[in-house]
């Protein structure tokens, strides 16, 4: 093999070598998990409760480039959900998450319900948005009170999973 012809041949392999970075560097600059969640629609129920503020703080925090976060939130205390939802980030635990990525709340979407109510308490338009855009799912509702009357710990931590698995398989992205 001649100089020019192995030349041409280093210059094609550096060429598709630059190429083939130039496709993967996105996904490169992002760990597995970041390329898990890229462009990732999640629904997550408990996200009032201390943990699941938690959860929703590291991942926006971790992984910004989550499409959606639907949240389940239930009225409480002669509070609608989007007073809930504005107090709810007010917490402390989100003035590092306001810091770092201050445009995050646009990607919070409330959803009406409640786990102690059949199906979720869920109306028919909220159940087919969550059923078509859904891909992940953090079923983190519960009561957690040692001295909760029993009907209604059954209704939340029992039926309310047995609901959310019952979504669970009819969305049609689900990961």
């Amino acid at each position: 093999m001649d100089i020019v012809a192995r030349k041409n041949e280093e210059n094609l392999k550096i060429s598709r070598e630059l190429e083939f970075r130039q496709i993967s560097r996105d996904t490169n600059d992002r760990s597995t998990i970041q390329n898990f969640y890229h462009g990732k629609n999640l629904f997550i129920t408990g996200a009032t409760g201390f943990m699941g503020k938690i959860l929703i703080d590291k991942l926006l925090r971790s992984c910004t480039d989550i499409e959606n976060i639907y949240i389940l939130v239930r009225p409480k205390k002669g509070k609608d959900i989007h007073t809930r939802i504005e107090e709810i980030f007010d917490d402390p635990v989100f003035n590092k998450l306001r810091d770092e990525v201050p445009k995050f709340r646009h990607k919070i979407v409330a959803i009406p319900g409640d786990c102690a109510i059949a199906g979720l308490g869920l109306k028919l338009t909220d159940r087919q948005t969550l059923i078509s855009n859904v891909n992940i799912v953090f079923h983190a509702a519960a009561t957690v009170r040692f001295d909760e009357k029993l009907k209604l710990a059954v209704g939340i931590n029992v039926h309310g999973t047995r609901d959310m698995l019952n979504l669970c398989q009819h969305m049609k992205q689900l990961k």
